[in-house]
Formats: C-alpha cells, structure tokens, sequence
C-alpha cells in the first residue's frame, strides 16, 4: 500500500512538471530522439525528488497566492511552539526567520496581517504541509529573481546535464542491487547458523532473492 501510494505520488509530480513546462522550449537543441528522452528523464527525476529546491521553486508563487488567504482567515489559529521556535533560532545562529525574511524583504510590496504573518511563522516552526520547503526555496534567490525564473534556469540546467543524471542513476541501481545480494546473503548466513536445515526448512528459502 506504502508503494502504492507513492507511485500514485509520483505520477502526480509527473502529470504537474507536464503542466509547468508546457510552452517552455526545453529541448529545442536536442535534435537526437534517445538524447531528448534521457534529457527529460533528467528533469523529471530532479522534479520527482525536488532536487536543487526544483519542485518548490515551481510551485512557490501559485502555493503563495492559494495559502496567504487561508493563513490570514480569522477562523484559524496555528498553535505555536516555544520550544520549536528557540530551537528554530538557536540553528540560525539567531538570524531572520526566513518567513519574515519572505514577507518583509522578498514581498515587501505583499500587505500581510498579522495574523497572517503569525501563522505562517508558526507553520514554518512546525513543519506544517510544505511552508519550510517553499520559503527557504524562495528566499534563497538573488533579488529580482522569481521562483519560475529560477525554476526553469534549474530545469533547462538538468536537461543539459542529462549524462550526469544518467550516472548517477546507474551507480544508484548498482547500489540497490548490491543491496539485495547483501540481504540474500545474511539470510542464507542466518538460515546456516542456525540450522534451520536440520529442522527441515527448505533451504531454498533462504537462498531466494527478496
């Protein structure tokens, strides 16, 4: 059920990197059909993983416009957390919270309540939904550089660097199955030790593959 659902997952993130980069000439220089396919492995990879903050950058503006008004809602009232927010700042070195840093330099233009400012900075604090993800993507950018800006600057990046994507993918497949062949080998270790054979276990099962 756990795989179900993260497959379901990532067939979602899929379906939205579609969506996002749809009138975006992504692959105009590559010509070779085999190329383009691994291009857009590459891409969809750093999507699926939000590699680099790809994923948050793409979603930060319209995830911005759909939560602020919840956020400012007089009915809502995120609990906050004293401790959570002194252990906040103790590992900032007791810098800006980076969600006022959002709302008071990055958006300074954005009129924000109170309120608004209150629960944002407590969801920040709890981890609550993606706020950590998204903020921090956003107010790591240079000035003048939206989230979509640097969104496609990272995804025409990983599209041109397919071939280390690709590397990295079979050195990851290579770990995954030297995994497996360890896991085989602590239970035929296991099923000898213990003789499980005397017992009449069929020692096939220890030499399966998981």
């Amino acid at each position: 059920a756990v795989m179900r659902s993260l497959a379901a997952d990532n067939r979602r993130r899929v379906e939205q990197l579609h969506g996002l980069l749809r009138g975006f000439a992504l692959g105009a220089d590559q010509s070779d059909d085999i190329a383009r396919r691994l291009a857009e492995r590459s891409v969809t990879i750093a999507y699926v993983t939000n590699r680099d903050g790809l994923r948050s950058l793409f979603q930060a503006e319209e995830w911005f416009e759909r939560e602020l008004p919840r956020l400012e809602d007089p009915q809502l009232r995120i609990e906050g957390s004293m401790v959570r927010a002194v252990v906040g700042a103790l590992r900032r070195g007791f810098a800006p919270h980076p969600a006022r840093r959002l709302i008071r330099g990055t958006l300074q233009a954005r009129r924000v309540s109170r309120r608004g400012l209150r629960n944002l900075l407590r969801a920040y604090d709890g981890d609550q939904g993606r706020v950590r993800d998204m903020v921090d993507a956003w107010v790591a950018l240079p000035d003048g550089v939206t989230p979509t800006q640097r969104a496609r600057e990272l995804a025409l990046r990983f599209y041109r660097a397919h071939g280390e994507v690709s590397r990295e993918l079979v050195a990851l497949r290579a770990v995954q199955s030297l995994s497996v062949l360890d896991v085989r080998n602590y239970r035929d270790l296991v099923f000898r030790l213990g003789g499980y054979a005397e017992d009449g276990e069929d020692p096939r099962l220890a030499s399966a593959l998981p």
